[in-house]
């Protein structure tokens, strides 16, 4: 890059890419969820400390934009603009932009000129914004099913802030519709504050998802049912809505016994087993409020725990996780065994992780089970 406003055509080329050899490695749903990091990674730094364009020249030292920006939001930006132009426009852009700036340093415009010569589209209003101005959308959804109209009507909200240049995006979005065993989807293209859209649904829907596959940077508020994070679990082809699914199932554990049937379903059979361990996670979180995290090497603590004044919910969880102990993934037996930290004075779940500390084959695993022997204090954790 010619200049240090310009560092996420580095940066967020990097990000991108590792994420597409991810995909290639173990198939597109890995893709999806090493994106999903990124976007986590932006929306808190977004939401916690600052929010700013990508391509910004106010910074106090260059390495103030070694950030979520520059990493996560530019890889977002790179996805969103390929699912813009189309895979044979993007790729094609990439070579014609490597091709004629090879040896010599870049601007973003650079970029824009290639994509716009592949795809033969004014892409202006796209690199405006989101690389000139900061932020992203937050949508607000509701939907409303007309049967006489055999229609589903949606209506959109864009309610970010925009006094701070923010601005109201323009974006298409996925609409997918279940019904009973039909599944369609509809693609909106959003360009304004709000919309009411109306989209041809005879029948009764079980199950809406509003930007279907996760395809755009956003946060969307739209409240589910138990009913319908039910039908996601188990329906959503989208590995990250699936995990969306089971973390507010997680959150309504004393629902009843389907919701608790869902989970140990998914954590038995979801073919993601980044998915599978993650619920061993939101498990464990659901019933004592920790959860451990990678990136800081420690537990952290978030919620307060569900109520289980008789136990029986703990004995469930803990049966759950000997059952994600036995997972064939690494991964998942770790994040089975992380889970336990908080059954203190259990002896199942003292025994459980005895044995990943003694004879599991990852190392990883077995590290786990002597963190979590050591937390819980269990008779001979110290020998």
């Amino acid at each position: 890059c010619g200049d240090w406003a310009d560092i996420w055509l580095n940066e967020g080329f990097a990000s991108y890419f590792e994420a597409l050899w991810m995909g290639e490695v173990e198939g597109p749903a890995r893709q999806a969820w090493e994106l999903e990091d990124g976007r986590a990674w932006y929306l808190a730094e977004d939401a916690r400390d600052y929010r700013r364009a990508i391509v910004t020249r106010r910074y106090a030292s260059p390495d103030d934009l070694f950030d979520g920006h520059t990493y996560a939001k530019g890889a977002w930006v790179l996805h969103m603009l390929r699912r813009q132009v189309g895979d044979e426009a993007f790729f094609g852009g990439l070579g014609t932009y490597l091709s004629e700036n090879a040896h010599r340093p870049v601007a973003t415009a650079d970029l824009r000129r290639a994509m716009e010569k592949a795809s033969g589209s004014d892409l202006g209003w796209f690199f405006e914004q989101w690389l000139a101005r900061p932020g992203h959308p937050e949508f607000s959804v509701r939907f409303a099913w007309r049967p006489e109209e055999a229609a589903l009507i949606v209506f959109v909200e864009q309610v970010q802030r925009t006094d701070d240049g923010t601005p109201i995006f323009r974006t298409p979005v996925d609409l997918q519709i279940f019904a009973g065993e039909e599944t369609t989807t509809h693609r909106l293209e959003i360009d304004g504050v709000r919309h009411e859209f109306s989209v041809p649904c005879p029948a009764e829907p079980d199950l809406v998802l509003f930007d279907a596959g996760h395809r755009v940077l956003s946060v969307v508020e739209l409240p589910r049912s138990t009913r319908e994070l039910l039908v996601q679990i188990e329906r959503d082809p989208d590995a990250i809505g699936r995990k969306e699914a089971a973390l507010g199932l997680a959150r309504r554990l004393g629902e009843g016994a389907a919701v608790r049937q869902a989970l140990e379903r998914a954590l038995r059979e979801d073919p993601m087993p980044l998915l599978r361990a993650h619920l061993a996670r939101e498990i464990g979180r659901a019933l004592h409020g920790h959860r451990w995290e990678s990136w800081s090497g420690k537990w952290e603590v978030e919620d307060p725990p569900a109520q289980d004044p008789e136990g029986t919910l703990a004995g469930w969880a803990i049966d759950v996780l000997a059952k994600g102990y036995e997972d064939a993934d690494a991964r998942v037996r770790t994040a089975s065994i992380r889970a336990l930290v908080g059954f203190r004075q259990n002896e199942a779940a003292a025994a459980l992780a005895s044995r990943a500390a003694a004879a599991e084959r990852s190392d990883a695993t077995r590290a786990a089970g002597l963190r979590v022997l050591a937390r819980l204090g269990a008779p001979g954790a110290a020998a």
